[in-house]
């Protein structure tokens, strides 16, 4: 960790934090923290509390990584994307939403999954952690997607890159 992180670590530790719910969503709630700490004027900060979430990386048989193409209403863009989702309660067992996730979005099952570890989305500002899965065996049973999730195409990573001269539009290019 370095010096800076350090001190304000330390001094967050020591800080009087106020806090209060600002908004209570579906999937989401934002906390809002008040941080006086001494000799600073008081700081803001309005968190995002998210339950946690899982990400595969599905590899079929040919070596293929299976992504999935949908739009994306918060940033009004369609992305492609590996199979993800939320867990649905604070309790699920991530392997068990791992599974549910890739039934739902590409319609198979794993006969294994290997976890990965996981990584914080944005920690400055959000609790989502995403518990990162690898698909090792064959993927079973293929079935079409149900009726909510039209608008899902299926890629693979090989297929995508050969129609797509270019990455997605990020904003940033």
């Amino acid at each position: 960790m370095s010096e800076r992180a350090s001190l304000r670590a330390e001094f967050e530790r020591g800080a009087k934090i106020q806090s209060e719910m600002a908004f209570q969503g579906k999937t989401i709630a934002v906390r809002t923290d008040r941080i006086e700490m001494a000799g600073l004027p008081p700081q803001r900060w309005d968190i995002v509390l998210h339950p946690g979430a899982v990400v595969i990386v599905p590899v079929a048989d040919d070596g293929k990584i299976v992504l999935i193409k949908q739009w994306r209403r918060a940033i009004s863009e369609i992305t492609v994307e590996l199979p993800a989702g939320t867990l649905d309660q604070k309790n699920e067992e991530v392997a068990k939403c791992a599974q549910r996730e890739l039934q739902e979005e590409i319609g198979f099952r794993a006969e294994e999954i290997i976890p990965l570890g996981g990584f914080f989305s944005a920690p400055g500002f959000c609790t989502e952690f995403l518990h990162l899965f690898f698909r090792k065996k064959a993927l079973l049973s293929w079935r079409s997607i149900c009726a909510d999730m039209a608008g899902v195409q299926i890629r693979t990573v090989r297929n995508w890159i050969i129609r797509n001269s270019k990455m997605p539009n990020t904003g940033n290019q």
